[in-house]
């Protein structure tokens, strides 16, 4: 054999070596993993969608994980604190962030949103789809949609909607566009705020997720008038879609998931998205997703949960450029 085959063979060697060292340093990483609680952050408040689901999902990790997973409440400046928070933390798993993908949405409207979370985040799991719902209060002379429009339409300038944050504002103006009314929009500090106003007519209408409206509903208080999302609720299948009012409007709904900090390891990665999905599939789980919090099941790849951020951020990029609005 000659010099130049021996050398070849060496450094074919070397690098197998190489390789079967790493894959069993992972091997053993994901093994080793968690070697303490993990801590779950949520830029949400306490019994919103988002939380509410945190907290049942921790319960499940806990126990195939071996690890107590605390639930961290981060809440302020629209997602940013949290998102922050998870990217200054080290990449070993033992942080991780659930939170819905308006928090990418940001910097389209307001300049002092300075983090890009699909750029920044390691993605691990998309886990549901939560739609707003379009609702009034019980003193209102309208009960459906329809009659919700011809009641605008004779009363222009006289009927309000509250709106949560600055993407939740944009997408009730352009509703309000493609349905051809004048409705004014009123910022609000979060939704418990907006739906006491709505119970007490001080506004006529307002966009919560079904977890919460529900119950009110059934005491009489708020109606329901249309699902916030292209496609009909599962939960109310003789509920309106609005895009059937207003054609080509987006909708109001966001999708939750979890993420990282930037550089996990990808075996840490592969473990959690396994035992997120095994979470998701169980039906009581299901159950509580579906029926309880009113949210579509997602679940798959963290390259699915990733893609989905990326065609709601395009959304957004295509809408707010084709008006020509500008970060305040």
């Amino acid at each position: 054999m000659g010099v130049s085959a021996v050398l070849s063979f060496s450094v074919r060697t070397l690098k197998c070596v190489i390789l079967g060292a790493a894959f069993m340093v992972g091997a053993a990483r994901a093994a080793d993993y968690p070697s303490r609680p993990v801590v779950l952050i949520v830029p949400s408040s306490p019994g919103t969608s988002a939380d509410t689901m945190a907290r049942f999902l921790a319960e499940g990790m806990r126990g195939r994980l071996g690890q107590p997973v605390l639930v961290e409440t981060r809440t302020g400046g629209g997602g940013v604190i949290a998102v922050k928070q998870t990217i200054a933390a080290p990449a070993d798993g033992h942080t991780l962030l659930l939170y819905v993908d308006a928090v990418n949405t940001g910097s389209f409207f307001e300049k002092s949103y300075d983090v890009d979370p699909i750029t920044r985040l390691t993605h691990i799991i998309e886990l549901a789809l939560t739609a707003g719902y379009l609702v009034t209060n019980a003193q209102t002379p309208f009960r459906t949609m329809p009659e919700m429009i011809a009641y605008a339409k004779a009363n222009p300038g006289k009927m309000n909607i509250g709106s949560a944050y600055p993407q939740n504002e944009w997408d009730l103006k352009q509703m309000i566009e493609r349905l051809g009314v004048d409705i004014q929009v009123i910022p609000y500090q979060g939704t418990a705020a907006i739906l006491q106003s709505v119970i007490s007519n001080d506004l006529q209408l307002g966009v919560p997720a079904f977890n919460i409206a529900r119950g009110l509903a059934a005491d009489g208080k708020l109606r329901f008038l249309a699902i916030m999302h292209p496609d009909r609720s599962t939960q109310m299948p003789n509920l309106p879609s609005i895009t059937e009012f207003a054609p080509g409007f987006g909708g109001v709904y966001a999708s939750t998931g979890i993420s990282g900090p930037p550089g996990l390891p990808g075996d840490i990665v592969t473990r959690l998205n396994r035992v997120l999905n095994e979470i998701l599939k169980e039906p009581a789980v299901r159950d509580r997703i579906i029926n309880v919090i009113g949210s579509e099941v997602r679940g798959g790849t963290p390259e699915m949960w990733r893609a989905s951020q990326e065609q709601v951020f395009n959304r957004y990029k295509r809408e707010t450029q084709a008006k020509g609005l500008v970060p305040r």
